[in-house]
């Protein structure tokens, strides 16, 4: 991994569910910490949610491997929330992979 590419600010955020004294629950996310990235985009599609017209938007986030998360998390880049598709760590490049998607809420 070379230092130079990690270029950007990502927000990290962990899922915490809240239950209520009736029971219902609820997900709450609460801010990890900000990192250092590489953000790549990786495509664009025009899709259908809930009877909305949504542009569905693909990164690649690469960020350093000492960073613990799993396919819960969420990131924040440029004032959007982004879900984890999927994530790797990568040993030889001491790196974590993450393929990440828009949320529509």
């Amino acid at each position: 991994m070379q230092a130079g590419l990690l270029n950007k600010q990502v927000e990290i955020y962990k899922p915490i569910t809240i239950t209520n004294e009736v029971g219902a629950s609820t997900t709450k996310w609460v801010y990890v910490r900000t990192t250092k990235a590489n953000v790549r985009n990786i495509g664009m599609n025009r899709g259908q949610q809930l009877n909305e017209v949504f542009y569905p938007t693909s990164k690649e986030i690469i960020i350093r491997s000492y960073h613990t998360i799993d396919e819960f998390y969420r990131f924040k880049y440029e004032d959007k929330m982004y879900k984890i598709i999927s994530y790797s760590y990568r040993q030889e490049f001491n790196d974590i992979d993450i393929f990440c998607d828009l949320v529509n809420e």
